[in-house]
C-alpha cells in the first residue's frame, strides 16, 4: 500500500469504522491537499495503528469517511531506541526531534547538563513537529517528549539499558552487546560532551560508553549517527 496522504486521527474520532477529521486536518486535507470524495488515505491515531480509509463526505468544513483496514504498528520498528540528550541551540534541537522520529526513536528526554549552552525548550512545539514529522513518515506510534531533567532523574524513573557516547571511549557502538528486544536508552552529550562528573555517574549507573569515530560531531549529527547505526544493527 503506498498512499501518501496522512493524518492524525484521535481514538475517539473512530467509531467503528467510520471516521470523523478534526477541523484543523480538516482544513489541511480540503485547503491544501483539496482532496476530494472518495479518496483513499491513511490515518495514524499516535498511539500505535494505522488505518487505511476512504472519504465518504466533506460536509461543513469536515472530512468524513470509512475505514478500510486497520493496520497495528503500522512503520514502527520490532525494537525501542529513546534518546536522552543535553540541550543545544533551538534550530539544531528541533533538526534532531525531526530527523530522529523519522528514524523511529520511541521518546526524547532532554537532561539538564553541565555541558548545556541552552537550560529550556518549547515543549509544545517540539510536539508539533514530532506529529508533523511522524505523518510525513507514516509512523503509526507518535514519540514522546519529556520536560528538561537532571541526569539522575533520569536513571532512577527509567529501567532500560543504558549507552552513552563519548569522544574518551574506546569501544565503538558496533562493539556493544544487546539483549533481544531490550528497550535501549541512548545518551547523547551537548557541544562540549559530558562532563567528567557526569561521566562519574555513568559508572556508577553502569552505563556503557561507545564512540562514534575520530570526527567531533555536532550533537544532532551524533544522535543521528548512533540512531542509524542501532537501527542497521537490529534490523
Amino acid at each position: 500500500m503506498n498512499l501518501e496522504h496522512a493524518f492524525f486521527i484521535p481514538a475517539q474520532n473512530i467509531f467503528e469504522e467510520k471516521f470523523v477529521l478534526n477541523k484543523s486536518e480538516s482544513m489541511h486535507a480540503i485547503r491544501v491537499l483539496r482532496l476530494k470524495k472518495y479518496e483513499k488515505l491513511f490515518l495514524f491515531d499516535g498511539l500505535g495503528t494505522g488505518y487505511e480509509a476512504v472519504i465518504n463526505n466533506i460536509l461543513q468544513g469536515k472530512v468524513e469517511g470509512t475505514i478500510i483496514s486497520k493496520l497495528k504498528d503500522y512503520g514502527e520498528n520490532k525494537f525501542s531506541i529513546n534518546l536522552g540528550l543535553g540541550l543545544i541551540k533551538r534550530y539544531r534541537f528541533e533538526n534532531l526531534i525531526e530527523k530522529c522520529t523519522e528514524l523511529g526513536v520511541d521518546s526524547f528526554h532532554p537532561l539538564l547538563l553541565e555541558h548545556n549552552i541552552k537550560k529550556t525548550i518549547n515543549i509544545d512545539r517540539c510536539k508539533k513537529i514530532i506529529v508533523a514529522s511522524s505523518k510525513q513518515c507514516h509512523r503509526s506510534r507518535f514519540p514522546v517528549i519529556f520536560k528538561p531533567k537532571e541526569l539522575k532523574s533520569l536513571f532512577s524513573s527509567i529501567k532500560m539499558k543504558f549507552i552513552a557516547a563519548s569522544m574518551e571511549a574506546k569501544k565503538s557502538l558496533s562493539d556493544l552487546k544487546f539483549k533481544e528486544q531490550q528497550p535501549l536508552m541512548l545518551l547523547i552529550g551537548p557541544e562540549g560532551d559530558f562532563s567528567s562528573k557526569e561521566i562519574e555517574v555513568f559508572k556508577e549507573n553502569k552505563v556503557e560508553l561507545f564512540n562514534l569515530g575520530t570526527r567531533r560531531l555536532r550533537s544532532e549529527t551524533a544522535a543521528i549517527k548512533a540512531v542509524s547505526v542501532l537501527n542497521y544493527k537490529f534490523s
